[in-house]
């Protein structure tokens, strides 16, 4: 099972550890309006003191924007705390280091499960079994090809999510009420200090910034589309009338989780000691994240383009999006891993039908001199009669086949027994169909090659992205310990 958010979680915690990301925030203004000369150099020394010590401090009384600044002053006085703040007003960051700070851990959960996916994928490679369209068979596939074409949606929506990371890794500080400020601050040394990735640069898009909120929570929701469908899936072919699948959705840190194997799910009925409510569960919660959606969306619109009451309010609807989500996606990191897939059913139910009907008529076009049309034509009817007949397609009747071919064309085919048993295999039909994106093992295995290879290098990416905040916060730490040294030597 993947563990990249396990073993990410605490470093993540660390880099965020202040409870409202304040301190962080404020320090790297703090040590701005020092480097820029704005703060009087007399009152470097305690400023820089009372920073570190904050630094260090769990006191919930100077948490949130300006606590630096109360904290100075309530032990230096306001000559020497109350510019502490110049240049900049409450909102900025206040929502946008939250999200990112869960978005952060989210991409790590993320990743697991995409892992989890291209794992599932890789094992069940050749667990053929029937393929649907309109909720009806249509050709044969795997349970492994299956399960990429829910990792490949999911991949191209990360990206999404890496634009939505970008998006809040953009500074709003320095921003004024709109227009800036004639303070000589520098907002590009604050984007270093804060390890974001640039600027908002114009002051009053900065003040009225909603658009990466609305990006980030369509796209998950957009996962939870994906996810839904899985759901529904799983949810169908756990069934008795199915029994593809037998799902243990009892997670290991949850051991005492009511309706773990073999216990009754019902407290009505004994006979129930299976259940498929959390398929269920994953409809209710995006069904959420879609209320979600709206709410962000609604909260942006209809608004003058300036700072507004309702876009101190974007944040509500992302953090429900985000926390549901990465809700819904452990709990398939954690289920499918310990899925039975019951292959022995899967292929019983497909040999009975006719969904290798394509490759039938794909061997008469090569072997027998007839367009492809008229094949499909003599097939059709074959078909038909047969099931009229309830003859199954690993007791097909070739001379049901030969008699249509003959009213069709006016000859027989000429087919052998064997070749139409062949045809009609469903294990054939999936070694032979090995096109790009087919559902041949051996082309399955190299999209999860090349869907692997691209997955680390996502992994590599957010790391990068984890380090460049560390990276950025000790260098903020390491110039406020260099202030308060050089003001101590100065004041000695």
């Amino acid at each position: 099972m993947a563990h990249f958010a396990d073993e990410q979680a605490r470093r993540i915690d660390k880099l965020y550890n202040d409870p409202h990301h304040f301190i962080w925030i404020d320090a790297a203004w703090i040590a701005m309006l020092i480097r820029q000369k704005i703060i009087d150099g007399r009152h470097v020394y305690p400023v820089a003191k009372s920073v570190l010590e904050l630094w260090q401090s769990s006191d919930p009384n100077y948490h949130g924007f300006g606590g630096i600044c109360r904290y100075v002053m309530d032990n230096y006085g306001t000559e020497v705390g109350g510019n502490l703040t110049l240049g900049r007003t409450i909102p900025p960051l206040a929502q946008i280091m939250p999200v990112r700070y869960e978005l952060t851990k989210f991409i790590c959960t993320l990743i697991d499960f995409q892992q989890t996916l291209l794992d599932m994928a890789s094992a069940h490679v050749d667990a053929v079994m029937p393929g649907y369209t309109h909720m009806q068979h249509a050709q044969p596939t795997t349970f492994g090809h299956y399960l990429l074409s829910i990792y490949d949606p999911i991949e191209r929506i990360s990206k999404t999510i890496e634009d939505s990371y970008q998006a809040f890794s953009l500074n709003e500080l320095g921003c004024g009420a709109l227009a800036g400020t004639s303070w000589p601050i520098d907002r590009k040394m604050v984007t270093e200090y804060l390890g974001f990735h640039d600027l908002i640069e114009n002051c009053n898009d900065a003040v009225s910034y909603t658009d990466g909120y609305l990006l980030l929570v369509a796209a998950l929701t957009n996962i939870m589309a994906v996810i839904s469908r899985l759901a529904f899936d799983i949810r169908v072919w756990s069934t008795i009338e199915f029994g593809y699948l037998n799902l243990e959705w009892k997670a290991p840190d949850h051991p005492q989780e009511k309706g773990g194997k073999g216990q009754s799910r019902s407290y009505f009925m004994p006979n129930k000691t299976t259940h498929t409510t959390n398929p269920e569960h994953t409809n209710i919660n995006a069904a959420k994240v879609l209320g979600a959606l709206t709410q962000v969306a609604a909260m942006a619109m209809c608004l003058p383009q300036q700072d507004c009451m309702e876009m101190m309010h974007m944040i509500d609807g992302t953090q429900v999006a985000l926390r549901l989500t990465e809700t819904e996606l452990r709990r398939y990191q954690h289920a499918l891993p310990r899925t039975q897939v019951c292959r022995s059913k899967m292929l019983e139910t497909i040999n009975r039908d006719y969904s290798c009907a394509t490759e039938l008529a794909n061997y008469i076009t090569r072997h027998h001199s007839v367009d492809y049309r008229i094949a499909h034509k003599i097939v059709n009817e074959f078909v038909l009669e047969s099931k009229a007949k309830s003859i199954t397609a690993d007791q097909a009747d070739l001379e049901i086949l030969e008699q249509k071919a003959e009213k069709i064309i006016g000859r027989r085919l000429g087919m052998s027994a064997g070749a139409l048993k062949q045809c009609l295999d469903p294990v054939a039909f999936v070694n032979a169909t090995n096109s790009q994106g087919g559902v041949a093992p051996a082309e399955v295995m190299r999209m999860v090659r090349e869907r692997t290879r691209r997955l680390e290098q996502r992994r590599a990416r957010h790391l990068d992205r984890i380090e460049k905040g560390e990276r950025a916060k000790e260098a903020l730490l390491q110039d406020i310990i260099r202030f308060r040294e050089t003001a101590q030597k100065e004041v000695e």
